[in-house]
């Protein structure tokens, strides 16, 4: 079998452990600024080329953190946010690959990116997120999936840009590092919108080797899952290929596995990458037949016409006693809780329920 041909096999089988990790609700997915670049945004390439011209007057081959330490100095806190601000405008609006990403619903959603995009979609699509913009508030969950902007956001003029904000990163992020450097010990990780020499990915990667190396020293075995780190519009490189794989890191390059042809590089990129969370989202093997059948209906207009308290909580202990209840019958229980409550004592209890049926709901309507 040829190395193309194993390769093949190789996307099939990540993408039923991605699968199972969605359905699961164990995936995270880290967005980089080329998610972002279809709302007419600068890739992380244009961004330091626009900032030498502004410095030097031409573009120039440095290191971006040194170019964006150099672009602060030259100008200051005020006019470097500014000047970025005007670079990645609040106005830019989120494009489909945001909102098919946010419609995932994963575990954890955490962006390298400064705009304010994946909040839109967020909003636009009425999904329910922990907001993190800041250390501070990783400390305030509320029980929904997190979305944190783990270099800070613009609107906060708190980002990570900087050769100094890498280098301090551990003092003035210690909790958001934490909790990330957790997430590659307990779920499966998408690297998406990146490219390979990517200074955010290169930090990413040094996370993920230490924290694999930690984990042989106390127990003896590696401690991280496999990350996936998604490559459009590019051929299958085994070279490239292996280089990572040692670092933990499986390349999933996506034209190998949709075998189309682009129009473009752009339309390339956005339509694998739709496919590809299409096919994340494919074989959900949740009950989706919500409604109830016309005997069931009789039996709970009786129930709450005649106010049969009995038979209600007779008919919510039938509901409880199945371990692997139907979602149909998942609904049905929350809203006869409901109807049987007393006190606001029940509707504590009773909430938690309601979250749950409600986060399971959003993964289906997605």
């Amino acid at each position: 079998m040829s190395d193309n041909d194993q390769y093949k096999r190789l996307i099939k089988e990540s993408l039923k452990n991605i699968r199972k990790a969605h359905d699961e609700n164990y995936l995270s997915i880290f967005a980089g600024a080329g998610i972002s670049a279809g709302s007419g945004l600068p890739s992380w390439k244009k961004l330091i080329d626009i900032l030498a011209k502004e410095i030097y007057g031409v573009e120039k081959n440095e290191d971006p953190l040194v170019l964006a330490e150099k672009f602060f100095n030259e100008n200051g806190h005020i006019n470097y946010y500014k000047k970025l601000k005007n670079l990645i405008t609040s106005r830019a609006k989120p494009n489909v690959l945001h909102s098919e990403i946010v419609k995932l619903n994963p575990k954890n959603l955490i962006t390298t990116n400064w705009d304010n995009l994946f909040e839109q979609a967020i909003d636009e699509e009425g999904m329910f997120f922990d907001v993190i913009k800041t250390d501070t508030e990783i400390r305030t969950p509320t029980g929904w999936p997190k979305f944190i902007k783990m270099h800070g956001s613009l609107d906060r003029e708190n980002i990570v840009f900087r050769e100094k904000d890498y280098l301090e990163y551990s003092q003035n992020f210690p909790l958001i590092e934490n909790y990330i450097k957790g997430v590659f010990s307990t779920d499966v990780v998408i690297l998406v919108g990146y490219s390979l020499g990517d200074p955010n990915v290169k930090q990413i990667i040094s996370w993920v080797n230490f924290h694999s190396n930690n984990a042989k020293q106390d127990r003896g075995q590696n401690g991280v899952k496999t990350i996936y780190f998604i490559k459009t519009n590019a051929a299958f490189d085994p070279i490239e290929f292996r280089f990572y794989e040692n670092k933990n890191i499986h390349v999933l390059y996506l034209s190998e596995f949709f075998d189309k042809k682009a129009e473009n590089e752009n339309s390339g990129h956005e339509s694998e990458l739709k496919n590809f969370f299409d096919e994340i989202k494919k074989e959900k093997r949740y009950d989706t037949a919500f409604v109830l059948d016309s005997e069931e209906i009789r039996e709970i207009d009786n129930i709450l016409t005649h106010f049969d308290f009995s038979a209600l909580s007779k008919k919510i202990d039938d509901l409880t006693i199945f371990k692997n209840a139907s979602f149909k019958n998942e609904l049905l229980k929350c809203f006869l809780l409901f109807e049987n409550h007393t006190d606001d004592k029940d509707i504590e209890k009773i909430h938690p329920l309601y979250r749950k049926i409600s986060k399971k709901l959003l993964k289906i309507e997605s």
